[in-house]
C-alpha cells in the first residue's frame, strides 16, 4: 500500500512522490518518486527510490527535473487533486467527506 505524498509536473510529465506503507516489506516508511505517472491507470514510466525522508525524495527530484512544479495536495484515495489549500483539501474531498459520514476521523 502506497500514500500519495507531493504531486509535481515538469513539462508534460506528472510526478508523483509516494511513500510505501505495506507493513511486510523492506520498503514500508520509505519514499519513491513515480516518474510519468498516470493516475487512471495506476501506471508510471519509472521508479527510484527508498528514500528515508521526504526531503532527500524531494532533493533528488529537484537535482533530476530542475523545471519541476509542485502542484496542491492529493487525495491519498482517488489519486487526483483536491480543490482548495491544504486547510480544505480535506473538508472539500468526497472520500473524506463520505468517511465523516460514517462517523470515521482516522483518515
Amino acid at each position: 500500500m502506497m500514500k500519495a505524498i507531493r504531486r509535481y509536473r515538469a513539462g508534460n510529465e506528472n510526478i508523483v512522490i509516494f511513500k510505501y506503507l505495506k507493513s511486510n516489506s523492506i520498503d514500508r516508511g520509505k519514499y519513491f518518486i513515480h516518474y510519468g505517472y498516470d493516475a487512471v491507470r495506476d501506471i508510471e514510466d519509472s521508479i527510484i527510490g527508498r528514500f528515508d525522508s521526504l526531503e532527500q525524495a524531494e532533493n533528488i527530484l529537484l537535482q533530476q527535473r530542475a523545471d519541476v512544479t509542485k502542484l496542491n495536495d492529493m487525495c491519498t484515495n482517488c489519486k487526483t487533486e483536491c480543490a482548495g489549500t491544504s486547510e480544505t483539501v480535506w473538508t472539500n474531498c468526497v472520500h473524506k467527506k463520505y468517511e465523516r459520514e460514517r462517523g470515521r476521523n482516522d483518515y
